[in-house]
């Protein structure tokens, strides 16, 4: 929705609701009013004069109602009709060009600061575009590593700054041994924080170097989820394949039946400590049937770990693209000293329709 419907919107919707309490108010009033005038006769009123009397009075609110109802219909055809006109338009027009240039020049001023005083703007400052495009300037280069702990701090703990921004504040305390710093970032991965950054991943690392008794103790308790948390988790882990082990054979199936592709990005290449069931086996081999290319080379990643022959063969003939096939044939003739799939690996080379491939049977 453009900002002018959403402007008109919010207008059409309180204008009608304040239509429609006026209604409310007025209907019950004169009920009020009615109960009060009969009530008051000294008996010079019949039941059934009185009954008559309330019969006209709601037959008149009825048609007061419906009347009020008709406005609304057609306050709201006015609006519509107004947002449609050029009028409109124009004025919509004259507003964002006043608000770019308002935005120019903000944005003209502040290329020219120097830390410090961006640093006065972004905390500062109650315009919310000052603001933001302060915090824009600070962290496109590096102006915001020129600022003392403590102001980065301020920025990294105030609420509504980008998180991308104020994962680098953290980061860069982190890289200053800041003992505070270190606590929030513990608190950030567990889940103990107010809110996460835009990315974990270089969190883990800097936490990993800086108290890696407390990341081991963690990658051991933590459990995987479909959450970008678990996927900055993971890709750290492919980077440390000692504190891996245990965490992939604990998740593994909860991996396996993944509803978010994503996560099958991430392959499992060189991580040594790790060992499949025969169903884990199975089910790895069943992702070469996927149409998806994440999953095909997820499944890739892990023929190292596969030991069932006929599982493999099932598997490559499954496969319909050649450059699946040919990442297949190598990924079996790496497999080091498993003669089994060595051979498998030079089998599928020497069948295979490209020459370069077919050369690679005579390579290993």
């Amino acid at each position: 929705m453009k900002p002018y419907q959403i402007v008109l919107t919010v207008i059409t919707v309180l204008a009608l609701n304040n239509l429609a309490l006026l209604s409310f108010i007025g209907h019950f009033s004169e009920q009020k009013n009615d109960t009060i005038d009969v009530a008051s006769n000294g008996g010079g009123i019949t039941l059934s004069e009185a009954q008559r009397s309330d019969d006209e009075k709601t037959s008149n609110s009825a048609t007061s109602l419906a009347s009020e109802q008709q406005d609304k219909t057609d306050l709201t055809q006015e609006f519509e009709n107004y947002v449609r006109s050029e009028q409109f338009s124009a004025v919509i027009t004259d507003w964002q060009r006043k608000s770019r240039k308002r935005n120019q020049e903000i944005s003209a001023r502040l290329v020219n600061m120097n830390a410090d005083e961006l640093y006065a703007v972004a905390f500062e400052s109650e315009n919310i575009n000052e603001k933001s495009m302060a915090l824009y300037q600070l962290t496109q280069g590096s102006k915001y590593k020129q600022l003392s702990n403590e102001k980065l701090k301020g920025l990294y703990s105030e609420d509504g700054n980008d998180g991308w921004a104020r994962q680098k504040f953290l980061s860069t305390l982190l890289e200053r041994d800041d003992s505070e710093a270190l606590g929030w970032a513990k608190q950030l991965i567990t889940g103990t924080s107010v809110s996460r950054t835009s990315s974990e991943l270089d969190i883990y690392s800097k936490i990993y170097e800086k108290d890696p008794e407390f990341m081991k103790q963690h990658v051991a308790e933590t459990e995987f989820s479909d959450t970008p948390r678990s996927f900055d988790l993971f890709t750290f882990l492919q980077t440390e394949p000692k504190l891996a082990g245990p965490f992939f054979t604990r998740n593994f199936d909860k991996i396996l039946k993944s509803q978010n592709d994503d996560i099958f990005k991430f392959g499992m290449y060189g991580i040594a400590n790790i060992e499949l069931t025969q169903q884990q086996q199975l089910d790895v081999t069943k992702l070469f049937k996927s149409k998806n290319s994440n999953k095909r080379n997820f499944a890739n990643s892990l023929i190292e770990k596969i030991d069932d022959i006929q599982a493999l063969r099932g598997a490559y003939a499954g496969l319909r693209l050649a450059r699946d096939k040919d990442r297949f044939i190598g990924s079996l003739l790496q497999s080091g000293e498993n003669t089994e799939k060595l051979a498998l690996g030079k089998e599928f080379a020497a069948n295979s329709d490209d020459p370069n491939v077919q050369r690679l049977a005579d390579s290993y």
